[in-house]
C-alpha cells in the first residue's frame, strides 16, 4: 500500500504507543482479570455498557469465524432485541477494561508486530544477499556486482539493526509478552475444552483473526533473543500461548481459516524449543528440552485440564483435517512438518503414547494413510529432483558455463536446489516420525487395510536406495539439499523392522513384483554392514527376515502367469486393481462389488464411491460372506491344482 509518510504516524510511534499502552495493562493482566474482557466490544455498533463505550472501528475486519453479515443476527442474539439482555451488562471496569486491551493489541499490530514483520523481511533479504556474494567470490573478488551488492549488503545490515532496536529492547518483549499471555487465556477460556459440559463462547467467533496471527509473529520474532538468553521468562510466560494453541487446534473448532489453523503447531514447536535448533531429539526425559516441555504443560489451574492429552489428539486429527483445507497443497506440508516435529519431541514422555492408544481406529488410521500419502509423494518428488541436480552436475563443463551466464538457466538451476532442500527437509520429518509412532504402536501400520501399502512403500524406497539406478542419486555435497542417503537408508530398515511383526506385511514384500529383487536387497544388507549404519544385530534380523521373504516369495502361487489369471472368474476380481478379493463388499449405492483393503484405503482419503462419487462411509459397506467363501475355496482349488503340477514335474 502507497501512502504519504507526512499523513500518517511512524513506526517509532506507534511502537512507543504499543509499549505504553501495554504498560497501562499491567494492573489488570498481573491481576489475571479475564472475566472483565468483554467480546461484545469486538461488535461494530455494539451499545455501551457502563460509562464508557469502546472507541475503536471493527467493521471489515476478519474474525475467527464470524463473517461481516452475520454480526446483526449474532448481536441480536447476545443482546437481546432491545440491546440490554442482563447477560451481555457489563460494568464500567470491564468496559474500560476491555477498551484498553483492544486500543493495545491494535496499536502492537500496527507498530510492534509490523516492524517485527519488516526486521524478519530483511533479514531474510540479508541472508539471500550474503549467500549471493559468496557465491560471486566475496567483495574482494574483483567482481564489480560483487562489490556493489556488498554496498547494499552494508546498507540491509544497518536498517537490520535499527529495527532490532526499535523492536527487541528487553523490557519492551517482556511487557508485550505479558499482554499476549494475558490475551491467549483469555481465548483459552471462551474456548471449549474436551470433556466438559461448558461450551464455547457465543462471541469466540467475534474475535479477529489478527489476535492470533500477531502472537504467533511474536513468538517467532524472540527465537534470537531466546537462544542467546535475553527472555529468561519465556518458559513462564509461554504457558498461556500454549494452552490458547491447544484449543483453537481443536477438531471442529470455530476457526475457520485452514492457513491460520495450520500456523498453530508452529508456534507449538517454538514454545517448545525456545529459541534451540534440533536436529537430533533428545530421548532422555532429564533433558533440559524435556524438562521445560514439563514446566509449560504443567496443570497449575482447574482450566487447564490435561493438557498433553489434548494436545496429542489435536495434533493428530490436524494432521489430517489439513488435507482438505483451501489452497492448502504445499502449505499443508509445512503444517505436518511441524506437527512432526513437536509429536518427535514429545514421544519420549510416556502421557502421549497413551493418548495415542485412547484415540478410535478410524482416526489412527486415516493419520496413519496421511503419513504414507506426504511419505511417498514428498519422497519421490525429492528423488527426482536429486536426478535433475545429478544430471546437470554431470554436464561437461563448458554447457554448465553456459547456464551459469545464462540468467534465466541460473535462477532455475538455483530453484531447484532450493526446492529440493525443501522437499527433502519435509521428506525426513515425515519418515521420522512414522519411524518413531511404529516402535511403539505398530498395529495401525500392520492391519488388513495398511500392511500391504506399507510393504509396497518400504520396498520401493529400499529398491531405490541400493538397486542399480541409485547412482543417479549421487550429488555433490548431498548434505546442501538435505539428502542423507545413509540416515534415509537406516530409517528405512528400520521401519521394515517394526513392521516385519506381521507376516501380512512380510507378504506383502515378497509379492511385490515391482520392487522386491533378491540381490539387491541383500545389497542393503552389505551397505549397512560395511559403513555401519545399524548396529550388527540388527544387521543380522533384517538379514534373517530377507531369508524368510525369499521363502514366501518361491512359495508365492503364479498369480501373475497368463493362462491362470485368465482363469480367474471376473466376479472374483476387484474391479479398480483386478486383483483376488479376499474380503468382498457391496457398496450399498453403485452395487459395485470390491476387496474391503481396497476400498478402505480409498474412503481414508475420500468418503465417497469411487463409481458415482456418492457418500459411503465405512459401517455402509455391506459384507458378502457366501462369495468370501467361494472365493476362498476357488483359492483353495487353484492351490492344489499347482501343487499338483509341481509334484508331477518333480517325478
Amino acid at each position: 500500500m502507497h501512502f504519504f509518510p507526512g499523513t500518517v504516524s511512524s513506526s517509532g510511534f506507534m511502537i512507543n504507543l504499543g509499549g505504553v499502552l501495554a504498560r497501562l495493562c499491567q494492573p489488570f493482566v498481573t491481576r489475571g482479570l479475564y472475566d472483565d474482557i468483554e467480546p461484545v466490544f469486538l461488535i461494530p455498533d455494539a451499545p455501551s455498557r457502563g460509562d464508557a463505550g469502546l472507541q475503536l472501528d471493527y467493521a471489515n475486519v476478519t474474525r475467527l469465524a464470524v463473517a461481516d453479515k452475520d454480526l446483526p443476527a449474532l448481536k441480536k442474539s447476545y443482546l437481546g432485541s432491545d440491546g440490554g439482555d442482563s447477560k451481555a451488562k457489563t460494568s464500567a471496569r470491564s468496559a474500560k477494561v476491555s477498551e484498553m486491551l483492544f486500543l493495545c493489541m491494535e496499536a502492537l499490530h500496527l507498530g510492534f508486530i509490523r516492524e517485527g514483520k519488516t526486521l524478519m523481511r530483511v533479514g531474510q533479504q540479508a541472508w539471500q544477499m550474503q549467500r549471493a556474494l559468496q557465491q560471486m567470490g566475496g567483495p574482494r573478488s574483483g567482481n564489480p556486482a560483487a562489490g556493489q551488492l556488498f554496498q547494499r549488503l552494508k546498507l540491509m545490515e544497518g536498517k537490520l539493526m535499527a529495527a532490532q532496536a526499535r523492536c527487541l529492547a528487553p523490557n519492551m518483549t517482556q511487557t508485550v509478552a505479558k499482554v499476549y499471555g494475558f490475551v491467549c487465556e483469555w481465548i483459552a477460556k471462551l474456548s471449549p475444552r474436551p470433556g466438559v459440559e461448558a461450551k464455547e463462547h457465543p462471541l469466540l467467533g467475534v474475535i479477529p483473526e489478527h489476535f492470533v496471527s500477531d502472537i504467533i509473529t511474536f513468538w517467532t520474532l524472540i527465537q534470537q533473543d531466546i537462544r542467546v538468553g535475553k527472555c529468561p521468562w519465556a518458559v513462564e510466560l509461554g504457558k498461556s500461548p500454549l494452552k490458547m494453541a491447544i484449543r483453537l487446534m481443536q477438531k471442529g473448532h470455530t476457526m475457520k481459516n485452514p492457513h491460520l489453523k495450520g500456523k498453530l503447531p508452529e508456534l507449538v514447536l517454538r514454545l517448545f524449543e525456545q529459541g534451540g535448533n534440533y536436529d537430533a531429539i533428545p530421548t532422555a526425559t532429564s533433558d533440559p528440552l524435556h524438562v521445560r516441555i514439563k514446566s509449560l504443560l504443567s496443570v497449575d489451574d482447574q482450566d487447564s485440564g490435561n493438557l498433553m492429552y489434548e494436545l496429542v489428539c489435536n495434533l493428530i486429527d490436524l494432521y489430517v483435517e489439513i488435507e482438505s483445507g483451501e489452497n492448502q497443497f504445499y502449505g499443508k506440508f509445512n503444517t505436518r512438518y511441524h506437527i512432526s516435529r513437536v509429536l518427535m519431541i514429545l514421544w519420549p514422555h510416556e502421557a502421549p503414547r497413551d493418548a495415542f492408544k485412547t484415540l478410535k481406529g478410524s482416526r489412527v488410521l486415516r493419520f496413519v494413510n496421511m503419513m504414507a500419502n506426504d511419505n511417498i509423494w514428498l519422497l519421490d518428488e525429492s528423488l527426482k529432483k536429486l536426478e535433475e541436480i545429478h544430471k546437470h552436475q554431470g554436464l561437461e563443463a563448458s554447457e554448465r558455463k553456459k547456464i551459469e551466464d545464462d540468467a534465466k538457466a541460473r535462477h532455475d538451476y538455483e530453484r531447484l536446489e532450493n526446492e529440493t532442500l525443501s522437499l527433502m527437509r519435509l521428506a525426513n520429518g515425515s519418515i521420522e516420525m512414522m519411524l518413531t509412532v511404529s516402535q511403539t504402536h505398530v498395529d495401525p501400520f500392520v492391519n488388513e487395510i495398511m500392511a500391504e501399502r506399507m510393504a509396497q512403500m518400504v520396498a520401493y524406497y529400499l529398491y531405490k536406495l541400493n538397486g542399480p539406478q541409485v547412482s543417479n542419486l549421487k550429488v555433490q555435497n548431498p548434505k546442501k539439499y538435505g539428502f542423507k542417503p545413509r540416515r534415509l537408508l537406516k530409517h528405512m530398515v528400520g521401519l521394515f523392522l517394526n513392521l516385519s511383526v506381521s507376516k501380512q506385511f512380510l507378504r506383502g514384500v515378497a509379492e511385490d513384483e515391482r520392487s522386491y529383487d533378491a540381490k539387491v536387497f541383500a545389497r542393503a544388507v552389505k551397505v549397512l554392514r560395511s559403513k555401519h549404519i545399524l548396529p550388527e544385530a540388527q544387521v543380522l534380523q533384517f538379514q534373517t527376515l530377507l531369508g524368510e521373504i525369499a521363502k514366501l516369495s518361491s512359495e508365492t502361487p503364479g498369480d501373475n502367469d497368463e493362462d491362470e489369471d485368465n482363469d480367474i472368474p471376473d466376479k472374483y476380481l476387484d474391479p479398480l486393481m483386478a486383483t483376488v478379493m479376499r474380503r468382498p463388499v457391496r457398496l450399498p449405492v453403485s452395487k459395485m462389488v470390491m476387496d474391503y483393503s481396497v476400498i478402505m484405503r480409498h474412503l481414508l482419503n475420500n468418503e465417497t464411491d469411487p463409481f458415482n462419487r456418492s457418500k459411503l462411509t465405512p459401517d455402509m459397506l455391506e459384507e458378502m460372506p457366501e462369495l468370501k467363501q467361494e472365493i476362498k475355496e476357488f483359492i483353495e482349488k487353484r492351490e492344489s491344482k499347482r501343487r499338483d503340477q509341481e509334484n508331477s514335474t518333480v517325478d
